[in-house]
Parts: C-alpha cells; structure tokens; sequence
C-alpha cells in the first residue's frame, strides 16, 4: 500500500500563458490525484496535490519540466495538512 502526502508547489519560470495549467490538470487526474492548480499574480503556478507518494513523485517529475512552452525556473516545495484537505479531485482554480 502506498503512503499519501499533501504537497504545496510553487513554480516558477515561463509558466502561464503555455498549457502549464491544462497540462498538469490532465495528469494529476490520470494519476487520480486531488487538489487544484491555480495562476498567481506573481506569474507563478501553485499546486496543491494530496494523493500517494508515487503518483505525486511522478507529477513532481512533470512539472519540473512542464510542457514544450514552459521553462520552469524553480520548484517550491512545502508540505501541507492533509487532515484539513477539503478536495475530492483535482481541478482548475482561477
């Protein structure tokens, strides 16, 4: 059986405006992850995943890359309560 986590991440880079959004939506959802993916005003994105350890591992390899457009300058990890999560799966936030 696989451990959870709640994770944070905070990336940064040329990361609006080229699919980063879209794209992580599709394979948190593949990977039956939960949480949501939002733009910040800073030109950021954050990510806030709950689901196993491996499956995060594999998205966390995703989006320290991103898709063809994006350049990913920097990742930001922390982690979060899981206890208080409140997702049931993973979405799009504005």
């Amino acid at each position: 059986m696989n451990d959870f986590e709640c994770l944070k991440i905070i990336v940064s880079g040329k990361v609006q405006g080229v699919f980063f959004r879209q794209s992580t939506h599709k394979l948190a959802n593949d990977l039956k992850l939960m949480g949501y993916v939002k733009n910040l005003a800073t030109g950021d994105v954050e990510i806030l995943v709950y689901g196993s350890t491996d499956n995060i591992t594999r998205l966390l390899s995703f989006v320290n890359i991103g898709p063809p457009s994006a350049y990913v300058f920097r990742l930001r990890l922390s982690v979060a309560d899981g206890k208080s999560f409140d997702y049931t799966d993973f979405r799009i936030e504005s």
